[in-house]
């Protein structure tokens, strides 16, 4: 399988550190926190290949084996020597040279890769250095850190996030190419990757602090992200729905940065709640097709933590797991799964949204892998302490 193979570039000595976070005059939140932003465009229907990642003759092998793992992480952009790099270089001690096909093919990132101003220079620190020896490709949906525009920050929304993941097809970012890296031509800030076993929706929650949002909302007063999103999100469900009506069922799992189900603001004093209004935008998305997704991951609450959905007209449940510790900050788990967000209510099993009981949920820094076969899917999340690592959890979801 292709490397993601970095080499090791130490600032010289005495060059100040960026991995403590800049901040903008009048201190960080001097940025409006809550602000959205339009879209960039994409490519085309914005599809991905396994072959796109690991190339042809990896994906091959890899789907030759009927089984296909990932790794998945949030939040993470701190700097070597730090958390950051203790996560990065527990999930590469799962990848075996010996037996790349059996090994996690790719990291998925639930954004927040870059904290900070001056975004552009900090990927030298926050990401590039960090994933030194981490040998994976590295593919992502931007977080709010990655989509805020301010005039010391990004002068225009998310351009250092597509500099670095979304390069024109045959091309590699300038930073790649200085620390001796290979990035993933992504075809825009939302995706969908599809494989013989998974399709894999990435959609972008857009910049806000305390909310996620996917298209235009009113009660929100969200009137310049537009609804291009939400409509390509059906495209893609309707053309797997047409695929499982021919008999083809992969395992669908959606991820974005924020949240639909959080704890946060109201019932522990700090941000990061959950986003009812983009909840029920992807609702509506699968309702109007008829379909839904089997696992829901999202980062943005610096903790890990799993939600449970129980979804009458099918009678499956689904995970909605967190997974925002990935290196930058740890906050503390819900200690509970009754909670309100913005006067609506997610308690143990409310009616209308279908929550029930969750028995996970730990602070401290880890990471996710993720295991499909024709069976199941495996959401197994481990804690990381320097270089200590132990499984807290794995939840089974059952594709049949």
């Amino acid at each position: 399988m292709p490397a993601r193979s970095h080499a090791s570039h130490p600032p010289p000595p005495g060059t100040p550190s960026r991995f403590r976070i800049p901040t903008v005059p009048g201190g960080h939140n001097a940025v409006p926190k809550d602000n959205t932003y339009a879209i960039p465009p994409v490519l085309g229907d914005s599809l991905l290949a396994l072959s796109d990642i690991v190339g042809a003759p990896a994906a091959a092998e890899i789907e030759a084996t009927g089984k296909l793992s990932f790794h998945c992480i949030g939040d993470s952009g701190r700097g070597p020597g730090t958390n950051q790099q203790a996560v990065a270089e527990a999930m590469s001690r799962d990848i075996d040279p010996a037996n790349h096909a059996t090994s996690p093919a790719f990291l998925l990132h639930l954004g927040d890769v870059i904290y900070g101003d001056g975004k552009r220079d900090l990927y030298d620190d926050e990401f590039y250095r960090p994933y030194t020896d981490y040998h994976n490709k590295i593919i992502a949906v931007p977080g709010n850190h990655d989509g805020e525009e301010g005039l010391t920050i990004d002068t225009t929304s998310l351009e250092a996030f597509v500099e670095n993941f979304c390069a024109p097809p045959g091309t590699q970012p300038p930073k790649a190419i200085q620390f001796g890296s290979e990035m993933v031509n992504q075809p825009g800030v939302y995706w969908m990757l599809e494989t013989k076993l998974l399709d894999l929706i990435g959609l972008y929650s857009n910049a806000a602090e305390d909310f996620g949002i996917l298209a235009d909302n009113p009660a929100r007063g969200v009137a310049d992200v537009g609804d291009v999103q939400t409509k390509w999100l059906k495209k893609m469900l309707t053309r797997i729905n047409a695929d499982r009506a021919r008999g083809t069922r992969r395992a669908l799992i959606f991820a974005m940065h924020h949240p639909p189900y959080a704890q946060g603001l109201q019932t522990r004093g700090f941000g990061h709640p959950g986003s009812p209004e983009m909840l029920q935008q992807m609702d509506d998305a699968c309702a109007a097709v008829g379909i839904m997704p089997d696992a829901v991951l999202s980062g943005h609450t610096h903790c890990y933590a799993r939600y449970m959905r129980r979804v009458p007209q099918s009678g499956r449940t689904i995970p909605y797991i967190v997974n925002g510790a990935g290196g930058h900050a740890v906050e503390p788990a819900p200690n509970n799964f009754n909670f309100t967000v913005d006067n609506v209510t997610y308690a143990n099993g409310a009616p209308h949204k279908g929550l029930v009981p969750a028995h996970g949920a730990t602070s401290g820094f880890g990471y996710l892998m993720v295991t499909i076969d024709a069976a199941n899917i495996d959401l197994a999340y481990s804690l990381v302490d320097s270089n200590h690592r132990q499984l807290f959890e794995t939840t089974r979801v059952p594709l049949a």
